[in-house]
């Protein structure tokens, strides 16, 4: 019987089934719990990073009242069943504007309990710096053509302006902050500073001398009296107001106009000329350059780098107020957008050209910090026309605008994968195949700006200055 019996294996399931069940019970409970406790401090920590970003965006400049911000923002978000063990352990506010925010709360816990615990304690820790807090530099690539004449111009003059002062008045941002202001038209004015540098080329005043020989008239010969008929055009003659075109925009001007007379007979003495030998014939040319630069050979117009690659001057031709390179002097920055001035035709690329070279580190311009450092790159294009102007390296005296957009849009391709954020803005250009190709330009479709009107610039550039300043969770 007693053989039988330890041979018997009869009921062990249920037997063994009954030792484990206290640990797989413990086991399952706290796989529950503790994937509920990751939830709700997921959820914590939600409300820890709202409070401090909503601080951080504050105009509130006392600590006391920032930190109280912070405080009753994180309790008024934070997830309810902590119950009365939540709790903020500090907030803090250092030299640099870093706001930050350490808080903890006991989870009440459901299966666990049976093991005996009743909470498990989660901490969470946001922190964000107010203002931008990082390093920034802007082009502002902003249309001077003649299609901004007028209000346009003053729009725009008065939306760079107000933009740029927001980054000046805020004391966590302004030594942070590096502009550039790159006024375009047809053509780009670099400055003639740069004259005798080496990525630069026809860029040195001078005047040519050329002679040539011609027969050498000695005398005349067969003289005999013509006559002829003609109108004299002098008669009724008054001034007429007409309309031309300065970059497609119309504009009002007074000519002189005469009705012809009667057909009159005139009489004049002809002679034929006698030549004998030769004489040597000079005349000057003079080539002066004002800071204007043309496209460089194709495959490089579009691309920044290769300085051995030459810009070439444009000699005896004006395109408006020079460019200024990346700079945080708030006055220089202010003196150039108010000396912009409209005039010429548009050739779109060439201004997000040197808009790019400004944030590049390489020459024509080194003040821009190497691509691969944590300074934020941006780049702000601003245009009321379509492309009027073609590039014909490197003049750009083409009509072919199908190529200029063409180029535009691969010059921003580039340049946006050099990790340069671009923002666009048109004005009454949103159905014209420029207009389409801008909107491509910009780096999403949410930084991609279309107004009929350009007293719209202001809120425009007041929201992407809001956006580049705006504040990120420091971890």
């Amino acid at each position: 019987m007693l053989r039988k019996f330890f041979k018997d294996t009869g009921g062990n399931f249920g037997m063994i089934t009954a030792i484990l069940m206290v640990p797989l019970i413990a086991a399952a409970g706290m796989g529950v719990d503790y994937s509920t406790a990751m939830m709700k401090k997921d959820e914590l920590q939600n409300a820890a990073d709202s409070a401090v970003l909503y601080a951080a965006s504050s105009t509130e400049t006392d600590e006391t009242k920032l930190k109280d911000i912070v405080k009753k923002t994180f309790l008024a978000n934070a997830p309810k069943n902590f119950e009365t063990s939540l709790n903020v352990d500090s907030v803090t506010i250092d030299s640099s504007g870093t706001i930050s925010l350490n808080a903890s709360a006991d989870l009440p816990l459901a299966l666990m309990r049976i093991m005996g615990q009743q909470s498990a304690r989660v901490s969470v820790l946001a922190q964000s710096m107010r203002g931008s807090g990082d390093d920034v530099e802007i082009a502002l690539v902003l249309d001077n053509t003649g299609s901004m004449s007028g209000q346009k111009l003053t729009d725009l003059k008065t939306a760079a302006t107000e933009m740029v002062k927001t980054f000046e008045n805020d004391s966590r941002s302004r030594d942070k902050v590096k502009f550039s202001v790159v006024p375009f038209s047809v053509y780009v004015n670099v400055g003639t500073q740069y004259r005798a540098s080496t990525w630069l080329r026809d860029s040195q005043d001078q005047t040519i001398q050329t002679c040539y020989d011609q027969a050498k008239q000695t005398g005349w010969t067969n003289c005999r009296t013509e006559t002829y008929q003609a109108y004299p055009y002098n008669v009724n003659c008054r001034q007429v107001t007409k309309t031309g075109y300065n970059d497609g925009a119309p504009y009002q001007y007074q000519e002189w106009v005469c009705d012809p007379g009667q057909l009159t007979t005139y009489s004049y003495q002809a002679c034929d000329p006698v030549y004998s030998g030769t004489e040597k014939i000079c005349y000057n040319n003079t080539y002066t350059w004002y800071g204007c630069v043309g496209s460089r050979n194709p495959g490089y117009d579009t691309k920044d780098g290769y300085p051995s690659q030459t810009w070439p001057g444009i000699y005896n031709t004006e395109c408006g107020v020079p460019l200024l390179p990346l700079t945080n002097n708030y006055s220089s920055i202010y003196s150039k957008i108010t000396s912009m001035t409209a005039n010429y035709e548009t050739y779109i690329q060439a201004g997000i050209m040197w808009g790019w070279n400004t944030l590049s580190q390489e020459a024509p311009f080194t003040e821009g910090a190497p691509y691969d450092s944590d300074v934020r790159k941006y780049m702000i294009v601003m245009t009321d026309g379509e492309n009027t102007r073609s590039a014909n390296w490197g003049l750009h005296n083409d009509y072919n605008t199908a190529a200029a957009d063409a180029a535009m849009l691969e010059t921003c391709e580039n340049a946006k994968a050099r990790k340069i954020n671009v923002f666009t803005i048109g004005v009454g250009i949103a159905n014209t195949a420029t207009g389409e190709k801008l909107g491509k330009c910009a780096s999403d479709g949410s930084m991609a700006y279309s107004l009929n009107d350009s007293a719209a610039l202001r809120e425009i550039f007041k929201k992407i200055g809001k956006e580049i300043m705006k504040p990120r969770l420091s971890m």
